[in-house]
């Protein structure tokens, strides 16, 4: 898988991953992804970071790589570590067995769990990857593709919050996992989440 992105495209990345006024003024024409993500992480711009690399990644891929770091960063002494980790799996085995019926179950249980920690937005971007946002029976409705950027990104904000290190840290480190330095593009041979998908 090729990820590169030339300066034009990189640009276009930044306004489609919807990143703030202030992280799309700091892009620089010469910049690739690991240099763009590093300057808003160097700016504080953490949560822009977080978005630029999980829409420079396919959906699947985004999913993977969030999995890996809401997983990486559960503890037992947290309110939602049961929910966090029942939703991490639920995607988990999606990404396994793409069914119809994986995809409701974790979509359901995104809802009954009111977005509400880092495994129901895991279990979110699940239910968002395909199929449709009505109920069984009705016409269909496609989920919009941003959707599933938006939930990889909510799921590792959220962890990234109750994190005991600095949620700054935190950030740099889920965006070091997919942009390892000085490659300048999402890692892809031998990541955990290149071998799911």
């Amino acid at each position: 898988m090729s990820m590169a992105y030339e300066p034009e495209s990189l640009g276009a990345l930044a306004r489609l991953a919807g990143l703030s006024r202030e992280a799309q003024a700091s892009f620089q024409a010469h910049y690739n992804l690991e240099q763009y993500s590093r300057v808003l992480l160097a700016g504080e711009l953490g949560q822009d970071a977080l978005r630029l690399v999980a829409r420079s990644l396919p959906r699947k891929f985004a999913l993977a790589w969030a999995c890996d770091n809401v997983k990486q960063a559960l503890r037992p002494d947290s309110p939602s570590f049961e929910t966090d980790r029942a939703g991490v799996a639920l995607a988990e085995t999606w990404l396994a067995n793409a069914s119809e019926k994986h995809r409701r179950l974790a979509l359901e249980f995104a809802e009954r769990n009111d977005f509400g920690c880092a495994g129901a937005w895991i279990a979110a971007a699940v239910g968002w990857m395909e199929g449709s946002l009505a109920p069984e029976g009705y016409e269909a409705v496609a989920p919009p593709e941003h959707l599933v950027y938006d939930a990889v990104v909510a799921a590792q904000m959220m962890i990234a919050a109750s994190e005991p290190e600095s949620m700054a840290e935190c950030l740099a480190r889920f965006v070091a996992g997919a942009v390892p330095a000085g490659s300048g593009v999402p890692a892809d041979g031998g990541s955990p989440a290149a071998a799911r998908v």
